[in-house]
């Protein structure tokens, strides 16, 4: 045997346990990158304490295919390096998964609210993450909602219940009143298709990786916190109308000077009472939207202030 032989028998037993101990790294640092995106979200703890045992077995591998001939302080030195790689290893998962739920989360301190209450989000919104994908939804939904609304409000000629002069010249909105009680109806299920959404919305927030402060406030933002007011703002209106609606329908009124004189004394006074309903409700609902918006600016600011703490700690 050359010389060149011996120090070739020589470094194969060094090489081989170094190499299945690199190789044995490379599969956590393979994990840590893969977990987030297979697994759900996991608390630290747990991915801590899966990473090392994860590193553990590895080196249960490793030292029955290529430790055997090596010396205790290798084999020990082995296996502190994967268990503590292990343990990283599940740091740096949940750091992925922080981040994920960050870059998701994002799109709550980009969205702006408008005057209305309606919302407008960063373009890339959708693509952010889960969260961001449902909210975006739920907010479509509810725009959309609204925006029938007032067009039905608007082919039914509601707003020609306020002025006798305008239901002289076209009288259809007393025509057939029942069409306001088909509108509460539909307005009444599209409330009901959006309380559903919102609890899956709910469910999504409780889910995430966030600090509780952010999840409060993505929670004040969605308003996932019971009916919405403005619902059942909404319905009460709708029921006024309505009121309103079969009392004109009566014909017992008259122009005047631009107001709603009435023959019949009891109409008089069941008018007055219906359109002081009307004027409370709709500046309810006025209240009801300034009172979303400032929500909707305070939850930002606290998603914005959770954001910017540490995404490895933060839970």
């Amino acid at each position: 045997m050359t010389d060149h032989d011996l120090d070739v028998a020589h470094a194969a037993p060094v090489s081989t346990p170094l190499l299945a101990t690199l190789a044995a790294i490379a599969l956590l640092v393979v994990a840590a990158i893969a977990a987030p995106l297979l697994l759900p979200p996991q608390p630290l703890p747990l991915l801590i304490g899966a990473g090392a045992g994860v590193g553990l077995l590895l080196w249960i591998a490793v030292l029955l295919t290529a430790l055997r001939g090596t010396s205790m302080a290798s084999r020990g030195g082995a296996a502190l390096l994967l268990v503590a790689t292990g343990a990283g290893a599940g740091l740096v998962a949940n750091g992925q998964f922080q981040s994920r739920a960050r870059t998701d989360a994002s799109s709550f301190a980009d969205v702006e609210p408008a005057a209305d209450g309606t919302l407008r989000f960063p373009g890339d919104a959708t693509s952010r993450g889960p969260i961001s994908r449902q909210f975006a939804a739920v907010a479509a939904a509810e725009a959309a909602a609204q925006q029938g609304y007032g067009a039905a409000l608007k082919r039914l000629g509601a707003g020609a219940l306020n002025s006798p002069y305008l239901l002289t010249q076209d009288p259809h909105a007393i025509t057939d009143c029942r069409a306001f009680s088909t509108l509460r109806a539909t307005t009444e299920t599209d409330g009901a298709a959006q309380a559903e959404a919102r609890a899956k919305l709910r469910q999504a927030i409780a889910d995430a990786r966030l600090p509780d402060v952010a999840k409060r406030g993505i929670a004040t933002m969605a308003g996932t916190d019971g009916a919405d007011p403005r619902l059942t703002n909404r319905l009460a209106m709708l029921d006024a109308t309505h009121q309103l609606c079969q009392l004109l329908a009566k014909r017992s009124w008259f122009n005047a000077n631009g107001l709603f004189g009435f023959q019949v004394a009891a109409d008089d006074t069941a008018y007055r009472q219906i359109q002081d309903q009307r004027q409370r409700l709709a500046a309810e609902a006025e209240q009801l939207d300034r009172g979303a918006r400032d929500r909707m600016l305070a939850g930002r600011e606290s998603v914005r202030d959770a954001l910017s703490q540490s995404i490895f700690f933060a839970q």
